[in-house]
């Protein structure tokens, strides 16, 4: 894992960052393994509640990012 060094009272650049925009670098980031896993865990939640599954891919990309930071 990189770690960066920040002045004092510098905030980390990520911050400045859109969801969708963290979303697709951690999406990027995780094996095909590792994304099959994460939408097939996260299917069963979703429909446990009896909540709609996402459509495109884009959609399970926000679901798991948004489930990941929940």
């Amino acid at each position: 894992m990189l770690v960066t060094l920040l002045s004092k009272g510098e905030l980390p650049a990520t911050i400045f960052q859109s969801d969708r925009e963290n979303a697709r670098s951690w999406w990027a980031a995780l094996e095909e393994g590792q994304r099959e896993d994460r939408i097939c865990d996260l299917t069963q939640v979703l429909e446990f509640y009896g909540i709609d599954l996402p459509e495109s891919e884009d959609g399970w990309m926000m679901a798991c990012w948004e489930s990941e930071c929940a």
